[in-house]
């Protein structure tokens, strides 16, 4: 428990440097603030992208250790620490008056949404269960700061990907180890992604709707997913959000000063260092810099230039790492446009379940209701966004709506061609979050009886959410046994990690971890499973029948792979899926390729641990290798 305590705390502390950094800088750069949230919402933007800065060089240097990653703390600290401290003393007695403003129903709004705060970090503290966390987003930062540097790690998924918020992640093993770093790059990045929100809603809308606004965006189901694991989609949207309020303060304003738009292309820029999904918002912020300067604001062609430069060269910083990207694999937005790049389609991302436009309030439904939202991810739900078309109701209608229902649908399009997840769309289900929350103010103020109802059942749709979140995330009483210390790690990953057929089950894990040689390379067929839990390198592959025996053996060899972990229960699985393909569909279950070169060392039901066996005389001059990218 007290290291739970500690993982706690030192997020707080993490938090309040970051903030600190930019309460000292923005001012000094002739930044102003409507209120203390968007104060707040900025100066952390700021101060963690520093973070983030400090800890590239440091990685690509090979100075990644803990006592270095403490100095940086501490440099931060003192250099913030004066400005925080002002801050606080002068703000934190209106946090009462704050509370006291906020009318009875949405009271019990924000009580739940802290219950989800609650849940989230209870999830974020207990040792991670998801797939592509234990795969890449905690198994990369795990190698960084284990070997002090930015190592190229290929049997991880998303090593080619850019690493900001895989650096925060790392900054978090440095302090402390893997509890903080999930801490630090999904509960804390949720709980700021939901303050942007209440600062949008609050400076265009009110109090009010900011506040209902950053409850409905945080109890969505794929907000929820994403604090069980070490995923960087809520890292992205943050500085998104960032980037698109930042910008609307330049759009929206009168003065139209530049200063937000450099502003907005930096967290833009960092965004898109996250995540590539800021494309769709460099796309859309784009769109409307062109119309804001040449239509509404009608300058010259000059200003208009200019205009474009003090967004677009901050952008270029966060996409350096596309050159990284571009070394390693020879595409620079790998794994995308691969067949026309590469001239191979192989690792491409696949074809979305839906392809026709008119299908699009389809795919809105299935994503708000479906618990599993189809073929689309984690869903959205509950489908409180239906609250929006509501703003009908009313003529006088805040204008500025309008450009955030636009700027939704820009970005919207461009997802539909991308990747369907809920989860790539983050920051515009925010906007529209707030712009919910706008709908549901004008119905309290204005048709008050209607208002009262709506917000009756906004809480009673968030609560029976939370529940079910609850019991499908919060492996009771497993956490909440961890997070009191009762139980320990390996007694969690016991009770738990053995339930997902997906997974090496412990036998398995604990044969590998203590058997195998420490220099061991194994490949997972089909999948490499839970590889983070095993520490050793695991290359998940299929290893096609359709591919020749000697092929599949020299591909092999030419990865160095020793040993093979073979799941027959995921087999099974993929084949009642395709029942049509001819059998044996993967190497492992042809008994006479096992006998020739797969030795067994350890068998517990349906997994199996291997030993590789090349034959001596095996010749691979006349087979053409590709690299292996998870």
């Amino acid at each position: 428990m007290v290291a739970n305590i500690t993982t706690v705390g030192l997020a707080v502390l993490v938090m309040l440097a970051a903030i600190g950094v930019g309460l000292q800088v923005l001012p000094r750069l002739g930044f102003k603030f409507d209120s203390r949230s968007e104060a707040l919402a900025f100066s952390s933007g700021v101060g963690f992208l520093a973070q983030i800065w400090v800890m590239i060089p440091l990685a690509f240097l090979g100075w990644l250790y803990p006592v270095v990653a403490w100095g940086v703390m501490a440099l931060f600290l003192a250099f913030g620490g004066p400005p925080l401290w002002q801050f606080l003393r002068q703000n934190t007695p209106g946090a009462a008056g704050w509370l006291a403003e906020i009318r009875w129903p949405l009271r019990i709004l924000l009580v739940v949404g802290l219950f989800y705060a609650l849940g989230y970090l209870i999830v974020s503290l207990a040792p991670s269960l998801d797939g592509d966390s234990l795969y890449g987003y905690l198994l990369l930062p795990r190698e960084y700061a284990r070997h002090h540097s930015l190592v190229v790690v290929d049997y991880a998924y998303g090593y080619y990907y850019p690493q900001n918020g895989q650096m925060l992640t790392t900054f978090g093993f440095l302090l402390q180890g893997e509890a903080l770093g999930v801490t630090l790059v999904s509960f804390a990045m949720g709980i700021l992604s939901a303050l942007v929100v209440y600062s949008v809603g609050r400076t265009y809308f009110g109090k009010a709707a900011g506040l209902i606004g950053a409850v409905v965006f945080y109890g969505m189901f794929a907000v929820g997913w994403i604090n069980g694991g070490a995923k960087v989609d809520l890292a992205w949207a943050f500085f998104d959000l960032l980037g698109i309020f930042a910008f609307s303060r330049w759009f929206f304003g009168k003065e139209r000063q530049r200063r937000w738009l450099a502003l907005a292309g930096l967290f833009v820029g960092a965004g898109l260092a996250v995540k590539y999904s800021s494309f769709y918002t460099i796309v859309a912020l784009g769109m409307a810099l062109l119309v804001g300067s040449a239509w509404r604001q009608r300058t010259t062609v000059k200003e208009v230039l200019t205009n474009i430069l003090a967004f677009g060269l901050p952008i270029s910083l966060g996409a350096l790492w596309l050159v990284r990207t571009y070394l390693l694999t020879g595409n620079p937005v790998y794994p995308m446009f691969n067949s026309l790049i590469l001239g191979n389609s192989a690792g491409e991302i696949g074809a979305n379940q839906y392809d026709n436009y008119l299908l699009f309030p389809r795919i809105l439904w299935d994503m708000s209701m479906s618990w599993i939202a189809g073929g689309m991810g984690k869903p959205v739900g509950p489908i409180l966004l239906g609250t929006i078309p509501l703003l009908l109701l009313f003529r006088a209608v805040n204008w500025r709506v309008k450009w955030i229902l636009f700027f939704a649908l820009i970005t919207g399009s461009i997802w539909f061609l991308g990747v369907q997840r809920p989860r790539h769309i983050f920051s515009t289900l925010a906007l529209l979050s707030a712009v919910s929350g706008y709908a549901i103010v004008l119905l309290l103020q204005y048709r008050r009886p209607l208002g009262l109802i709506l917000v009756v059942l906004v809480i009673a749709a968030l609560g029976m959410n939370w529940v079910t979140w609850a019991r499908n995330s919060l492996p009771v009483p497993e956490s909440i046994a961890y997070a009191a210390g009762i139980e320990t790690r390996e007694q969690f990953l016991d009770a738990k990690l053995g339930e997902y057929f997906w997974y090496p089950d412990n036998d398995i894990r604990y044969y590998i971890r203590d058997k195998l040689p420490l220099d061991a390379r194994l490949v997972g067929v089909p999948s490499s499973g839970a590889a983070y839990y095993i520490d050793r390198p695991i290359y998940g592959r299929l290893l096609r029948t359709g591919v020749s025996t000697q092929a599949t053996v020299c591909d092999l060899k030419a990865h160095d792979i020793s040993h093979m972990w073979v799941n027959f229960d995921i087999i099974d699985h993929i084949n009642a899926l395709n029942p049509t393909e001819k059998q044996p569909a993967y190497w492992p279950q042809d008994a006479e390729f096992r006998l020739a070169y797969l030795p067994e060392l350890y068998s517990n039901g349906r997994q199996s641990i291997y030993q590789v066996r090349y034959p001596d005389a095996l010749d691979c001059s006349n087979i053409q290798l590709r690299p292996w990218y998870p």
